[in-house]
């Protein structure tokens, strides 16, 4: 910053004599920068913002003022130290450093050039044969000055004294000023939506009624749609020739205009509107008709679809004729058509024009199937750099080759293919297969669980087995099958619960169900029915199809939330107390790992919150809760018998 003496500090940051690049900044943070002309001052920008930041650097590296705003409010005035005091602003010392060595080595013609310099009108050789004023500010002036006094060259005080500023008043001006600029683009804006005003609906009205909405623009638009077809320039609305134009033709009639519109283009909306009408009169036509496909046209009315059929075969032959309900013919032919069955008439008409219906539902299909195949992959991709299989049985499932494989359609949900493998040693066995792409596309527990992530619940489900030790849940781990990812699982040679004789469930120890209500617990299964958990001939459980697990926005205890036929079984054998050796799997750590599993897997919601309370009622209580059951569902209400100790989990 250039010298100034403290005293006059205050008063000189007010001055218009501001060097040229001097920054201030006000009360509310903006910053303005000072370029002269009309201008007079550019705003640069907000306290911290990188703009003002980049100009105040700029300044302060040249030296130029920089002044900060009052701290009491008002004005602008110099920093304030501890004590009161004013702060002695920084000064640029390269030209000070310049100006002392002249006065040493030549005081007399540096106090001559300090007079000279005084005296604006009298310029000096140091500055050229140009006017003073055009090279000298009055800053360089004042620390020429200060230098004289400083080692004792007596010059007298400047002439050229700073011009004080009501800083009040300049902050009108710039305020003026925008609001004049503001105020010039608003009418700029206003001309140009007057000119170009299109009213809401325009494209839906007919010409009578875009005559109605907007006389001008409907002549403006007439006149643009005659040049565009017997040749012209586009319509110039400075133009005065057009200007002109348009005067002459806004006092035509309506009729007038719309039969000289009518000859450049035909109205769409009122052709649109005169093809529904011809459809009424001939038959009721279905609320969306133009949104159906044929076959759901041949199921709203199937006579008013032959007769669309009829006109689509005229026009295929050159035969503009529409449809009369009058002719005999028609009436004839549309009676024979009638007796057809959908399929032929659906075939009939898509030989004569494509379904646009159909063809627009199917490019949406098959984007949607492509933009789920691309984010399947990807996150597949993610989840097998950080889920590599670790045990030995996961290693040689993972590593395994199809050799043959069929699907399976006994009343699953989702598509489920067997698989014949063979390991890297030449083992052969059997597999499970879920691909991503075949699953269920319904939401099959409200929103619970996201559509085409059962996958990452599959084999989220056998990590948390591993994890705890249950050992109910065959190995599961992800890989692609033919280029298409999915869960791929042991097969079980057993039979599932509902189709096993009552020796067989029977046979099962109590100690099996438990560990299986323990996993259904832990991963708040929604789904565990009679066909999703197996028996074998020893007795030993396994949990199967476990995609509807770990739900994502159930509260605790409510309907839809957990559904586990073994845990009504367990409660008629008494056996809801855990026995020590499953109480004693329940470990901080493991609790741990799990959450880490759950949060690797990216599910959302209150997956996370939901396990944690389950497990620590269990780790509190040592014992599952009593299964009131609704539509298969467990619900905790309050006369479920230890309601108070579950209100206080939740």
């Amino acid at each position: 910053m250039k010298f100034v003496k403290p005293s006059q500090y205050a008063d000189l940051v007010k001055a218009k004599g501001l060097p040229m690049g001097a920054v201030r900044m006000y009360k509310n943070g903006e910053w303005f920068r000072k370029v002269g002309g009309a201008k007079g001052w550019e705003y640069v920008g907000k306290q911290g913002g990188a703009k003002a930041k980049q100009v105040v650097d700029e300044a302060k590296t040249k030296g130029l003022p920089v002044v900060m705003p009052s701290a009491q409010g008002g004005g602008q005035k110099a920093n304030v130290v501890a004590g009161g005091a004013v702060k002695k602003p920084r000064i640029n010392l390269g030209a000070k450093v310049h100006l002392e060595k002249w006065a040493k080595e030549d005081p007399g013609a540096f106090k001559a050039a300090v007079a000279h310099a005084i005296n604006v009108k009298n310029p000096h050789p140091m500055f050229g044969s140009a006017d003073i004023k055009g090279k000298m500010s009055r800053w360089d002036l004042a620390m020429m000055v200060k230098v004289a006094a400083e080692h004792g060259l007596v010059a007298p005080e400047p002439k050229v004294k700073p011009v004080l500023v009501n800083e009040a008043k300049q902050k009108r001006e710039v305020k003026d000023e925008a609001k004049a600029e503001a105020k010039a683009r608003a009418e700029a804006s206003a001309a140009k939506a007057e000119r170009e005003a299109i009213p809401e609906g325009w494209d839906k009205m007919d010409y009578g009624e875009q005559i109605v909405a907007n006389r001008k623009l409907f002549v403006e638009q007439m006149m643009e749609a005659r040049r565009a077809k017997w040749g012209g320039k586009p319509f110039d609305p400075k133009n005065a020739e057009d200007h002109k134009n348009v005067k002459l033709w806004m006092n035509a009639g309506s009729t007038a205009l719309v039969n000289i519109m009518e000859a450049v283009r035909k109205d769409p909306v009122k052709e649109k509107h005169e093809a529904s009408v011809g459809r009424a009169k001939r038959g009721n036509v279905p609320k969306s008709w133009d949104k159906m496909d044929y076959g759901e046209q041949v199921v709203a009315n199937r006579k008013l679809f032959v007769e669309n059929m009829l006109e689509e075969a005229r026009k295929v032959k050159g035969d503009e004729r529409p449809f009369d309900p009058k002719n005999a013919d028609d009436r004839k032919n549309v009676k024979e058509w009638m007796k057809a069955g959908p399929r032929a008439l659906v075939g009939m008409m898509e030989a004569i024009r494509k379904d646009p219906v159909k063809a627009k539902r199917q490019a949406e299909a098959k984007a949607e199937a492509e933009e789920k195949s691309i984010a399947a992959k990807k996150l597949l991709k993610e989840i097998i750099d950080r889920d590599t299989p670790k045990s030995p049985q996961e290693i040689a499932l993972a590593q395994s080759d199809v050799v043959g494989k069929k699907n399976v359609s006994n009343g699953h949900v989702n598509v489920v293919r067997v698989l014949d493998i063979k390991s890297p040693e030449g083992k052969e066995a059997k597999a499970i297969f879920k691909p991503i792409e075949g699953e269920c596309e319904m939401d099959l527990r409200e929103g619970n669980i996201p559509l085409g992530e059962q996958w990452k619940r599959e084999r989220l489900t056998y990590i948390v087995d591993q994890i705890v030790n249950i050992g109910v849940v065959p190995t599961v781990v992800v890989k692609e099958v033919d280029g298409k990812p999915g869960a791929m699982m042991d097969f079980v040679d057993g039979k599932v619960w509902a189709e096993a004789s009552e020796a067989m469930q029977n046979k099962v120890p109590t100690l099996e169900y438990q560990k299986l209500v323990l996993l259904d617990w832990l991963i708040c299964n929604t789904d565990r029915h009679g066909m999703n958990w197996m028996i074998d001939n020893a007795g030993k459980v396994y949990a199967i199809d476990n995609g509807l697990a770990f739900p994502e926005k159930v509260n605790f205890g409510e309907w839809n939330g957990y559904r586990c036929i073994p845990h009504q079984i367990l409660q008629r054998r008494h056996g809801l107390e855990l026995p020590d050796e499953l109480k004693g799997l329940l470990t901080p750590e493991k609790k741990k790992r799990i959450i880490g599993a759950i949060q690797m897997f990216n599910l959302g919601g209150k997956a996370v919150e939901l396990f944690e309370k389950r497990w620590d009622y269990l780790v509190k209580h040592g014992a599952f809760p009593e299964y009131n059951e609704v539509e298969g569902f467990m619900v905790l209400n309050r006369e479920t018998p230890n309601w108070a100790s579950l209100e206080r989990v939740r």
